[in-house]
Parts: structure tokens; sequence; C-alpha cells
């Protein structure tokens, strides 16, 4: 994870592809998040808690042409990001009843 300005950034590789994607998550520090963490303990070090994750924007690195392209659909994954460790997992839908 990189912070830069108002947004942050996250490198998340897929698991059966290969594919690597840089997750844009860009922050707003509105005062109505500001007053929540302040009822709910939030101190100085809690900053991040304290950013509200206004917009997501999703690339994916082509290696061929040697760029990022910005990703407008996931279709059947989703992907997961936090300060410690980011995911993008595949959804499975099982067309069975049980």
């Amino acid at each position: 994870m990189v912070t830069l300005g108002n947004h942050r950034s996250y490198l998340v590789k897929s698991s059966g592809d290969a594919d690597l994607f840089l997750v844009d998550r860009y922050l707003d520090k509105s005062s109505e998040q500001t007053n929540y963490a302040q009822q709910h303990g939030a101190t100085s070090d809690d900053d991040a808690k304290e950013h509200m994750a206004i917009r997501f924007r999703v690339y994916k690195l082509e290696e061929e042409e040697q760029c990022l392209k910005e990703v407008t659909s996931l279709n059947d994954q989703v992907i997961f990001v936090g300060d410690d460790a980011s995911y993008l997992l595949k959804i499975f839908q099982d067309v069975e009843e049980i």
C-alpha cells in the first residue's frame, strides 16, 4: 500500500492466472466520518480510520503492451484491499440446489 495525497494504491495479484492489478482508493475526510471517529475514541494514531473511501479505480497490467488499462468490470472476481493484505478472489456460484 502506498498513500499519495488523497488516495491509496494497492498492488493485487490474482492467484490463478497471475494477472496484476493496481487499485486506487480515493479518500475523503468528511466531518461526518471524523465525528464518528471522535465519538468512538479514535486518537490521532487512528488517522487512517478517519478516511472514508469515496471512489475506487482498478487497473490491470497489460504485459505485452507494457501499460495499465482501467478495468470497468471484474466479472466473476472480487478484490479486497487493506493495509496489511490485499486479495483478488474468484466468485463461485453453485447452480445445483442442495
